[in-house]
């Protein structure tokens, strides 16, 4: 059985955050990142989201 690997575009995470830090995860690599708090990262998420999409010549559905 074969298991599919889905693109990532935007992540975040804090998985190693006592020796790493908080991360940000995008199709073009990775980084350290700063936690401002939830709601600003949800409207930096967006915005990048955002970004990419209008890069691509794609509107998807914005639940925002």
């Amino acid at each position: 059985m074969s298991r599919s690997r889905a693109l990532t575009l935007i992540r975040y995470d804090n998985a190693h955050e006592d020796t790493k830090g908080h991360e940000l995860h995008t199709a073009a690599g990775d980084a350290d990142v700063e936690f401002p708090g939830m709601e600003e990262l949800i409207v930096e998420f967006w915005a990048s989201a955002d970004e990419y999409w209008d890069t691509i010549g794609s509107n998807p559905p914005r639940p925002y």
